[in-house]
C-alpha cells in the first residue's frame, strides 16, 4: 500500500476513536462535616445543664460518622449518645464555680470519614458575686448571774470568695465576744454574760457583718434577768424569842420584830410593808434599810381581831410582806404567824 494511503488511514483511524471512545467527568471528592449548637454556654456560680445539638452537614458521606466530648472533665461532663452518623443530641452539665474567676471549657464534636475535623463550643460558669452569712447562739437567755455560750457563724452555700464576716457584741459593758472573731468560711467563737446586779434585765446584740462583692449584717438577742426582789421576811416575839409569833398586849400593840429582806442590793429597795391578809389591817411599813418596824397597834376593841376575843390563847394569821423597789416594781410574799393574846379583849 502506498505510504500516502497508510497516512491518511492512521488519521482517520485517530479521529474515530477520539469519537467514538468513553469519556468519564471528574467525580467530586466524598465531604464530612458537622455543626454543633448549644442550648446554653453561660453559667451562674451554681453551674447547670443543657442540651448540645450535632447537625450533620447535607451531602455527607455515608461513611462520616461523628463523637462528642468535653475537654474539661473536672467540672463539664458529657452524657447520652455520644457518636452518631446523622445529626442527634446529647446532655452536658457544668459544675458549681467556686474560684475567685471564670471557669472555661468546651463541648468538642470530632469526626472522620472521608474527611475529618471538629468544632467546639465555650462552656462558662461564672464566679459567685454573692455573700450571706448566718448566725446562731448556743444560749440566748441568761439568769441574773450570767453566764457563756458559743455563737456559730454558716457560710451561705455559693459565696464568692471574696467574702468575710467579723463579729462583735453592741453591749460591750457586759456582753464580751472572744476568739475567732473574723474568717471567711464558717466559723465560731465565744461569748461572756457578766452578771447583772440591778433590778431591770439588760439586752444587747451579737452582731455578724460581713464585706466583699456584697455587705451585710445579721444579730442575734442575748438577755441577762434582773436581780428580782424575792422578799423574805421572818417575825420574833419579844416574849421568848419565838419564831413566825408575835405578842398581842394591852393597848392593842403587837410586840414583835418584823426582819425584811430582798435578794437585791438594799439600796434598791424603798420600804416594806406589813399587812394581815385576812383582814388588809396595816401592821407596819419601813423605809428602806431598816430592819425592825415599830410595834404596830390593832385598832381598838378588836372589830378586826374579833378572833382574838373568841380564842383563849393564840389564832393563827397571814401576814404579807410587800417590798418596793426604787423603780416602782413590788413584790409580794406572806408567811403564817401565830399571834398569841395577852389579856387584851
Amino acid at each position: 500500500m502506498p505510504s500516502g494511503r497508510i497516512a491518511v488511514l492512521a488519521i482517520g483511524l485517530a479521529a474515530l476513536v477520539g469519537v467514538s471512545g468513553c469519556h468519564h467527568p471528574p467525580q467530586p471528592t466524598p465531604t464530612c462535616s458537622y455543626s454543633l449548637t448549644l442550648s446554653n454556654g453561660s453559667f451562674g456560680a451554681s453551674g447547670g445543664s443543657g442540651t448540645a445539638t450535632v447537625s450533620a452537614t447535607s451531602g455527607n458521606a455515608s461513611d462520616c460518622s461523628w463523637t462528642g466530648k468535653s475537654d474539661s472533665t473536672a467540672w463539664l461532663t458529657v452524657s447520652g449518645t455520644l457518636a452518631g452518623q446523622t445529626s442527634g443530641a446529647f446532655a452536658y452539665s457544668a459544675g458549681p464555680n467556686t474560684t475567685p474567676s471564670d471557669l472555661n471549657g468546651n463541648i468538642v464534636v470530632s469526626w472522620s470519614g472521608p474527611q475529618t475535623g471538629s468544632t467546639s463550643k465555650l462552656v462558662s460558669v461564672h464566679p459567685s458575686d454573692t455573700c450571706s452569712y448566718s448566725l446562731t447562739l448556743s444560749n440566748s437567755s441568761f439568769g441574773a448571774a450570767g453566764g457563756s455560750g458559743t455563737a456559730t457563724v454558716s457560710a451561705a452555700s455559693g459565696n464568692a470568695s471574696g467574702c468575710s464576716w467579723n463579729a462583735k457584741s453592741d453591749s460591750t459593758s457586759w456582753l464580751t465576744v472572744s476568739g475567732t472573731l473574723t474568717g471567711q468560711a464558717s466559723g465560731a467563737f465565744a461569748y461572756s454574760v457578766g452578771s447583772n446586779g440591778t433590778l431591770t434585765g439588760l439586752n444587747g446584740n451579737i452582731v455578724v457583718s460581713w464585706s466583699g462583692p456584697q455587705t451585710g449584717s445579721t444579730s442575734k438577742p442575748v438577755s441577762v434577768a434582773g436581780q428580782g426582789l424575792s422578799p423574805a421576811f421572818t417575825a420574833r416575839s419579844k416574849t421568848g424569842q419565838k419564831d413566825n409569833t408575835c405578842d398581842v398586849v394591852p393597848g392593842f400593840k403587837v410586840q414583835c420584830d418584823f426582819d425584811a429582806s430582798a435578794s437585791t442590793p438594799a439600796a434598791s429597795i424603798t420600804s416594806y410593808t406589813f399587812s394581815i391578809d385576812d383582814t388588809g389591817e396595816k401592821l407596819g411599813s419601813a423605809p428602806a434599810g431598816t430592819s425592825t418596824l415599830p410595834p404596830p397597834t390593832l385598832p381598838q376593841g378588836c372589830g378586826l381581831f374579833s378572833i382574838v376575843k373568841q380564842s383563849n390563847g393564840a389564832f393563827p394569821a397571814t401576814v404579807r410582806l410587800v417590798v418596793t423597789s426604787s423603780d416602782g416594781k413590788t413584790a409580794p410574799v406572806t408567811k403564817i404567824v401565830t399571834f398569841q393574846k395577852s389579856g387584851i379583849c
